[in-house]
């Protein structure tokens, strides 16, 4: 639960979790500035204890159940995040001034154990990608986003940044794919 106390004049995040069905509370606030008062928090629906915190500033991710808060501000501008929705694979959030902004596919968040900056390379698994043939791109209006590339994507973490790196993609008998 989110607790938005700003026009009492209080800017500190409230966000509480319950575990008995709210007979008792918990403050999970560790990692959010005080500065920057909660708006809205949801739980991901497919990995428990993956939370999205929406603030006045930003956006942050908790892998540990809210035990502690990550920004996840990527590309998005400082702004207020009034709320938020996992909707497929994508954050959705509704921000104050900057209209909608989605981080597409949040599969990685999902899979993330916190062991990935301690091996030289994690390969992320990746979400299932379609091969659509069509007549090519449509026309977009200029003020729209722009959405994923076409195509699977990959996604990676590597501990160090190699001199030179190669990447093939086989298919279950072994054969490249990559031509």
């Amino acid at each position: 639960m989110a607790v938005d106390r700003h026009q009492n004049d209080d800017l500190r995040p409230y966000i509480f979790k319950t575990t008995d069905y709210g007979k008792t509370w918990t403050k999970i606030t560790s990692g959010i500035p005080e500065t920057s008062f909660a708006r809205a928090v949801r739980e991901d629906t497919q990995r428990k204890g993956l939370l999205f915190a929406g603030t006045e500033t930003r956006v942050f991710v908790s892998y540990d159940d809210g035990a502690s808060w990550k920004s996840l501000q990527l590309n998005l501008p400082t702004t207020p995040v009034h709320d938020l929705a996992i909707h497929g694979n994508d954050l959705v959030l509704a921000t104050h001034g900057r209209a909608f902004w989605v981080l597409d596919d949040i599969g990685p968040l999902r899979q993330n154990t916190g062991n990935e900056n301690q091996q030289a390379f994690h390969l992320y698994q990746p979400s299932p990608a379609l091969r659509v043939r069509g007549p090519g791109r449509f026309g977009r209006m200029q003020i729209a986003g722009e959405n994923p590339p076409a195509g699977a994507i990959i996604y990676f973490n590597l501990k160090a940044l190699p001199k030179s790196a190669q990447i093939e993609i086989l298919d279950e008998q072994g054969t490249d794919l990559g031509g």
